[in-house]
């Protein structure tokens, strides 16, 4: 019998697309990516295909919070709608040991690097345009430059809160609006579950630190929170803890959202 490793059967979601079929119905498609060496055994194995059909259901489920009937049908065509090429991005720490794409990754340099601060110097006088009488020609620009290496960095913003809750596995899905996001944001990021609490940073864009054990006033004092979000937290307040032990989160950057499992 074979084994088949855990991660080849990590299905990645695609985002849902609204579509009309060939009897003019519409259709809501979502799109399942499996490892290529999976289809042999799926097409020779009729169990091994329903429940990779399973997986990519529970995963619309937990990332939609919506639950789904169970009653399959397969029609005899190639895909719903127009099949578009697909491109995944697989982190190399989910390759074998040997496989090429580690030895790449080990090469690549790396996207945080520790540089060492350059020795202090002081700095340069800027040069005044008139001449020195009393010595004070020179003073308003040395002050001036001088505040503006002072000047305060951008205070990051507190992102927009919504959450969701699915009422057949009892899952909690807290949304968080991000779209100044990038790819080169993540690498920094820091996101912290408690069960009473979360905490997010992703300098120098959005800042958030939400404890649900505060009391209602304290949590519409939280600084730079909107009106929507506090009222949104303050419903969170009610529900139950948050799950740690199996807490997850994707970074749907194309769509500018953090979603957070728990």
């Amino acid at each position: 019998m074979s084994t088949w490793r855990p991660r080849l059967l990590s299905g990645v979601l695609t985002c849902l697309a609204c579509i009309v079929d060939r009897t003019g119905k519409p259709s809501i498609v979502f799109d399942c990516i499996y490892h290529s060496s999976l289809k042999s055994r799926a097409l020779k194995d009729p169990a091994f295909k329903t429940f990779l059909i399973e997986l990519a259901f529970q995963r619309i489920e937990a990332s939609y919070a919506v639950p789904l009937a169970r009653q399959i049908g397969t029609p005899n065509i190639k895909a719903k709608g127009t099949l578009a090429p697909r491109t995944v991005q697989i982190p190399a720490s989910l390759f074998p040991a040997g496989h090429p794409a580690r030895a790449e990754a080990k090469s690549k340099k790396k996207l945080v690097e520790v540089l060492e601060a350059p020795p202090e110097s002081a700095p340069a006088k800027p040069k005044g345009i008139l001449k020195k009488g009393g010595g004070t020609a020179d003073a308003p620009v040395q002050k001036d430059a001088e505040s503006a290496v002072r000047a305060p960095p951008p205070i990051a913003k507190s992102p927009e809160l919504s959450w969701s809750r699915n009422a057949l596995t009892d899952g909690l899905q807290i949304i968080l609006a991000v779209p100044e996001l990038t790819h080169s944001h993540i690498p920094t990021a820091t996101l912290d579950v408690e069960p009473r609490r979360l905490l997010l940073s992703i300098p120098p864009l959005y800042a958030l630190d939400l404890d649900l054990d505060l009391s209602d006033t304290q949590i519409r004092d939280v600084p730079r929170l909107s009106s929507p979000s506090v009222d949104q937290a303050l419903m969170l307040k009610r529900q139950r803890d948050l799950d740690v032990g199996n807490a997850r989160a994707e970074w749907r950057v194309a769509e500018g959202r953090l979603i957070v499992h728990v």
